[in-house]
This record gives C-alpha cells, sequence and structure tokens, in this order.
C-alpha cells in the first residue's frame, strides 16, 4: 500500500545518504568512485542544485534551525506530557514530523549541513572562515568570529545526536506488557544504526590519528553487526508487531 511504498522511498533516500558517506575519501576511497557515490544520493543531488541559487552557507542556518525547533517541540511536548495535557495533538504531530525528517530521512545530510563550519578540518570544502575573511582564508574554525557559530554547533550536535539515539531507542521500542512469544526490542537496534551513521560523519576527524584504511575496517565492521542484528529481529522490526 502506500504507508509501505513511502517507507520504502524514505529508507532508500537513507541509505544513499549513508552510502555516500562512507564512500568518502576519508575512508581511502579515490575521488572517481566517491563521484559516483555522491551522484547517486538524491538530497545531495537536490542540494549540488540548490546551490546554484543560495551559498552552501545557507545549508547549515537551516540544519541548526530545523535541529533548534526539534529539539524545543520535544521538549515543550515532554512539558506537557509532564503536565497531563495529552488533549493539545498539534505540538505531538510537529514533533513526529520533524522526527521523520530529521533523525530517519535526512540525518546524514543534516549532520554535515552542521558540520559546515568545521568540515574544512578534514575536507577540500571552501573554509567557513571565508564567509568572514575572503575567499583565500585559512581554515580557523576556533578563531573569532567563527568561533561564535563553531561553539554552538558542537553544542547542537551533541544534543542532536542524544536526540537521535533516544529516539531510535523508544520509537520501535516493545510493549513491556506484550505477551506475544519471540518478541524482541528492536529500539536498540535502530539506536545502533544512528550510532553507525554518527561514526560514519565523525571518524574523518580521526584521520589524523588512525590510516583511512583502519577508519574504513571499522566502520564497515560496524555496519555489517548493525545489519546482522536487523535480520535477527527482522518479523518483529515493526511496533504493530509487537504490540
Amino acid at each position: 500500500g502506500n504507508p509501505m511504498r513511502r517507507l520504502i522511498i524514505l529508507f532508500i533516500i537513507d541509505v544513499l545518504q549513508v552510502f555516500r558517506v562512507m564512500l568518502s575519501p576519508s575512508y581511502g576511497w579515490n575521488t572517481r568512485t566517491y563521484h559516483v557515490a555522491k551522484h547517486v544520493d538524491i538530497v545531495y543531488n537536490v542540494t549540488q542544485l540548490l546551490q546554484f541559487i543560495v551559498p552552501r552557507y545557507v545549508f547549515f542556518g537551516l540544519a541548526f534551525l530545523m535541529v533548534a525547533f526539534a529539539l524545543c517541540d520535544a521538549a515543550y511536548c515532554a512539558r506537557l506530557f509532564k503536565a497531563g495535557e495529552i488533549h493539545q495533538i498539534g505540538p505531538i504531530k510537529v514533533l513526529r514530523f520533524m522526527v521523520a525528517v530529521v533523525v530517519t530521512t535526512l540525518f546524514s545530510s543534516i549532520m554535515k549541513w552542521l558540520l559546515i563550519p568545521l568540515d574544512c578540518l578534514v575536507s577540500e570544502e571552501k573554509s567557513f572562515s571565508s564567509f568572514f575573511h575572503g575567499e583565500e582564508a585559512a581554515c580557523t574554525p576556533w578563531g573569532f568570529p567563527e568561533i561564535m557559530a563553531s561553539v554552538p554547533t558542537v553544542i547542537l550536535i551533541v544534543c542532536y545526536v542524544v536526540f537521535a539515539i533516544t529516539v531510535a531507542f523508544i520509537s520501535l521500542g516493545t510493549n513491556p506488557l506484550s505477551c506475544a512469544p519471540h518478541v524482541q526490542f528492536t529500539g536498540r537496534i535502530e539506536a545502533l544504526f544512528i550510532i553507525s551513521k554518527v561514526c560514519g560523519t565523525f571518524l574523518p576527524f580521526l584521520s589524523e590519528l588512525m590510516t583511512p584504511v583502519a577508519v574504513s575496517v571499522i566502520l564497515c565492521a560496524f555496519c555489517l553487526a548493525v545489519f546482522q542484528w536487523h535480520l535477527a529481529v527482522l518479523p518483529f522490526h515493526n511496533l504493530s508487531t509487537n504490540m
């Protein structure tokens, strides 16, 4: 049906983003391989087209606002539940939509966009400092005034990662009162999948401490383990099945 078709489309969009991240030159892949990977990523192609119209830093601002809004809405919904005001459905529906966007569908891309102020440390992208000091500016994310964007971004990324892992852990949780046979708690596997995406984004920053091959082996081993755990609970990988 349409819901299943929608889920498959979202899954493909998510997987293609992860595929692009894993084939980064930071992991030892050559540039041609990376070009193939990034040009099959739907989100990457859309953002590249948009960059003909808007600067790259607009995506940083968009990601920052989306994540900040999702976190604020989550805090507001938590306050509503604590106060027993569960009749206010609007903020909950908004939160479900934001989770579908920032946690499920666009997580890898939003992480990359949030890292734009720091991206020049591990890539050949134009330095964020060039926005303040001119086109030929060196990469100085901890200089002034760049640090005014870098520090809040790091704090937001930490909150975003904790939020995404928590949501993934809870969203596919099994009903603790369920008596169905062989029911398994799949939320922890979704949380591990989020952690694997986070590792794929941040491991390049350890490139000076580890060789690209070592980083790639660690990431691939982790992803294969998560894949095996997914297969192990596949029949129950659905909240309605676990109820």
